[in-house]
């Protein structure tokens, strides 16, 4: 900070010695602390000036108010502070400051460019997956109803003992070239056994026949006998896509198989499909 040294006068110039000093913020009646002495002690604000005088004295870099009063005398007179090195080290600390921003903004901005550069480069890995929700599914064959279950959420709820095919046409993105299936599903009662659900695809264009064999699979599901658990199981493996062909999606319970030992109806809540 830097050393002031003042002689307080009165209109006539002469000294005042012992005056009471005051500095306050410009402007107001808040008195600055931080004052520091010649000998570095800290100075109590107001303060009292020697016996020759002199007030000496120093305060943070600024513009203030000193009042001096000495008997009747009372007046203010504005003082400065500016101490270079003060402003150099805040100058320094601010720079500082702005490195670590910059480089925040910079680092963060270098992966978000990444990712988007990845997806840019490699569109392969931009979808990878997408969820559809029950409702995108139509009956095709057989016994199931769409509505809510558990006064929860809308399912299809798809009964034991008889086939039922669900259906749905999908529109894969143009690098899919094999899905895999899965569904998410709830036991509608408290019973165990198992489940075979199974998905295919078929796939056709203008002017090829549409009665081809669909590519698929089925699995043997072992069925969670806590009612209204919500259960992962994968379904189809591999299915192979041609985004070029019109692709419809087609998901089932094989009710009637002698391996569905399930004896009451389940709910699938939603499909994924992921990209293999």
């Amino acid at each position: 900070m830097e050393l002031k040294t003042y002689f307080p006068q009165d209109t006539a110039g002469n000294f005042l010695p012992l005056a009471t000093c005051y500095l306050y913020r410009r402007g107001t009646e808040n008195l600055v602390s931080g004052l520091v002495k010649a000998n570095g002690v800290a100075l109590t604000n107001p303060f009292t000036g020697n016996a020759e005088g002199p007030v000496q004295f120093s305060a943070p870099n600024g513009i203030y108010d000193l009042r001096i009063v000495k008997g009747t005398l009372d007046f203010r007179m504005p003082i400065q502070f500016n101490d270079v090195t003060e402003d150099v080290a805040a100058a320094v600390a601010s720079a500082a400051q702005a490195a670590i921003i910059e480089a925040y903004v910079r680092d963060n901005l270098s992966l978000l460019l990444a990712q988007l550069n990845a997806i840019i480069s490699d569109p392969q890995n931009a979808v990878n997956s997408w969820d559809i929700q029950a409702k995108g599914f139509d009956l095709l064959q057989g016994v199931a109803t769409y509505g809510v279950v558990s006064n929860r959420l809308g399912a299809w709820q798809m009964p034991a003992g008889s086939a039922a095919y669900l259906a749905m046409p999908i529109a894969v993105p143009s690098h899919w070239r094999k899905m895999d299936v899965y569904v998410y599903w709830v036991n509608m009662a408290a019973n165990d056994g198992n489940a075979v659900m199974g998905a295919e695809v078929h796939q056709w264009a203008p002017g090829e026949s549409m009665n081809v064999t669909p590519a698929g699979s089925s699995s043997i599901i072992t069925a969670n006998p806590v009612p209204w658990a919500v259960n992962e199981s994968k379904i189809a493996a591999d299915l192979p896509l041609d985004p070029t062909r019109t692709v419809t999606l087609r998901i089932a319970r094989q009710g009637a198989s002698a391996n569905d030992t399930l004896a009451n109806a389940l709910g699938i809540l939603k499909v994924r499909i992921q990209k293999k």
